[in-house]
């Protein structure tokens, strides 16, 4: 639909020029006349960029989710049958540091979120928020 209206606005400046070179319309109204005709095919041109653009972004959203729910799966699958030592390596390898104090304890991890994460602890997963520990909970030294 937009190219098709880029196109009818090509050839209405083609006609316009042909119009002028012929001489039926005079400069004064050949001037204004093109000036608009380009600036409306300039706008245009923006917006149907713009769609392109953000259908490329939605295609790779696409894939990158795809991508993501095969990885989920091959973990979760992997994991059943996971001994502790290569649990430990995933969890390694996810996670960047675990933060303890004395009342919360902060996972950060090692991907970053993207520009969907918006709130006041964005450096961190949203669902892996500090939460309070009972003395059951408390940190040892063999739990890593």
């Amino acid at each position: 639909m937009l190219e098709a209206q880029a196109t009818k606005l090509k050839q209405g400046l083609s006609r316009l020029i042909d119009s002028y070179a012929d001489g039926l319309i005079d400069k004064q109204e050949f001037q204004p006349r093109v000036e608009r005709s380009k600036e409306k095919l300039r706008k245009l041109e923006q917006t149907l960029q713009a769609l392109i653009d953000q259908e490329a972004q939605q295609q790779e959203l696409r894939r990158m989710v795809s991508y993501w729910e095969e990885f989920a799966q091959f973990v979760t699958a992997g994991l059943e049958q996971a001994d502790w030592t290569r649990r430990r390596e995933l969890i390694r390898t996810l996670v960047k540091r675990v933060e303890i104090g004395t009342e919360a304890v902060q996972v950060v991890f090692r991907v970053e979120p993207g520009p969907l994460s918006a709130g006041p602890q964005s450096d961190s997963l949203p669902h892996c928020r500090r939460r309070e520990l009972t003395p059951a909970q408390q940190y040892t030294p063999d739990a890593v």
